[in-house]
């Protein structure tokens, strides 16, 4: 599927029960991918440096048919988006950004999170701007090392959002 992403231009795609659609933010193109049909959004923060599609998977486990996950390629990454980050560093704030814009473009009222490894910590920055709109965190693998210590202010973030255990 992906020869056919980089031969075609459009703007929405569906092809087997995924619907590919590029938005754009900071004048480049990211691509998103939605699938399931329930009410129930989910967006999905691929782990580094893994593209958004790495959640298909998910859709063999989606029982009751009450899911919609929503995941994207992040800049630079695995995927087709292009880099917003060839001409300076990584940013996360600018990848929160897109996940602002994705939900806007899908136009979701309310969502959970579902972020895995290194999208547990773009997962706890977005989630502690978006409070109002959020209904459930999942966080499978986070990204936690030694080198934080208890009083790092990400740890603490996380740490509220999601209880540590030693």
């Amino acid at each position: 599927i992906f020869f056919i992403l980089n031969s075609v231009s459009y703007s929405v795609l569906k092809v087997q029960g995924v619907e590919y659609r590029t938005i754009k933010f900071k004048g480049k193109n990211i691509q998103t991918y939605s699938f399931g049909e329930g009410e129930n959004v989910v967006l999905a923060l691929p782990p580094f440096p893994h593209s958004g599609v790495i959640y298909l998977n998910l859709t063999k486990f989606n029982l009751h048919r009450n899911l919609r996950f929503i995941s994207f390629d992040i800049p630079g990454w695995i995927g087709n988006s292009e880099n917003l980050f060839e001409e300076k560093d990584f940013d996360i704030i600018d990848v929160v950004g897109i996940c602002n814009e994705i939900l806007e473009e899908y136009k979701v009222e309310e969502f959970s999170l579902l972020g895995f490894s290194f999208g547990t910590s773009i997962e706890t920055l977005f989630a502690s701007l978006t409070k109002a709109k959020l209904k459930k965190l999942v966080f499978v693998s986070p990204l936690i090392t030694s080198q934080y210590g208890d009083d790092d202010k990400n740890v603490k973030l996380l740490a509220r959002l999601y209880p540590l255990r030693p």
